[in-house]
């Protein structure tokens, strides 16, 4: 019996070798891909790409500003090109969002629901455009499912679901996040059950010491369209983000 009991006891030692328990929890897996985006007065200058049955659109051409004061992410994206969205910009401090129309000239802020909406015709919405900077870890409850290979990399697989008062959140998201560096590599939005989009990222290259994505893609499922946004220039530490910036006063200057 003593015999039988030995070999049990080593079997199942060497069956919980192979499936080795990670040091860091959830949330620390999660919050340290989102430090990924946290670079202190960034600047990045980017080109949206979207593809809609087939057919490429103009490419779009962005300029981002970000900063984090009292603990509240700011974030200011201008649109530069082409000639019909010219002037649109993006203005977010905290929860809070406005939207600056290059077509009137009118400055709207966003209610919860509306961040849901298609961002500048693309598969980004609103939401996603700014939730780099705002991150994961604060508005969702997060739980690792295990570990899977995604891109040929192993991964965390993280369960994302929404925490409370969170109207612009997806039902439930999936993260993988790279066991080695904690960079995001691919995560899947579901609303109403069902896999609706696809966010893929790509290109990674050194930013402050961490591997920043240069390539970001959403492709969606629900119709046969997706949208890639690439990274041309970016800076941190930059002298190029002002605390001007991120006002309504400086939406209403635009031109």
């Amino acid at each position: 019996m003593k015999d039988i009991l030995r070999k049990l006891t080593m079997i199942i030692l060497v069956a919980g070798s192979c499936f080795p328990v990670p040091a860091e929890s959830a949330q620390d897996i999660v919050e340290k891909a989102d430090a990924i985006f946290k670079h202190n007065r960034m600047y990045q200058k980017s080109a949206m790409t979207i593809v809609r049955n087939g057919r490429e659109q103009p490419v779009q051409q962005m300029e981002s500003y970000y900063l984090e004061e009292d603990g509240i992410d700011h974030t200011l994206t201008l649109f530069l090109a082409p000639r019909r969205v010219k002037g649109t910009a993006y203005l977010s401090i905290g929860d809070d969002l406005w939207v600056r129309f290059a077509s009137t000239g009118r400055i709207r802020k966003m209610s919860s629901s509306a961040k849901k909406n298609s961002a500048g015709g693309s598969d980004f919405s609103y939401s996603d455009m700014g939730e780099g900077n705002s991150g994961f870890a604060e508005k969702y409850n997060v739980s690792l499912s295990g570990q899977e290979k995604v891109q040929g990399v192993d991964c965390y697989r993280i369960i994302l679901t929404p925490g409370s008062n969170a109207e612009d959140l997806y039902e439930k998201a999936v993260a993988y996040i790279a066991v080695s560096d904690f960079s995001y590599r691919l995560i899947e939005l579901y609303e109403d059950g069902a896999h609706i989009k696809t966010m893929t990222f790509d290109d990674f290259k050194p930013v402050n010491g961490t591997p920043y994505p240069y390539t970001v893609k959403m492709e969606s499922l629900a119709r046969n369209s997706f949208s890639i946004i690439e990274t041309l220039e970016l800076e941190a530490d930059s002298l190029k983000v002002e605390n001007r910036f991120f006002s309504h006063s400086y939406l209403e200057a635009i031109r």
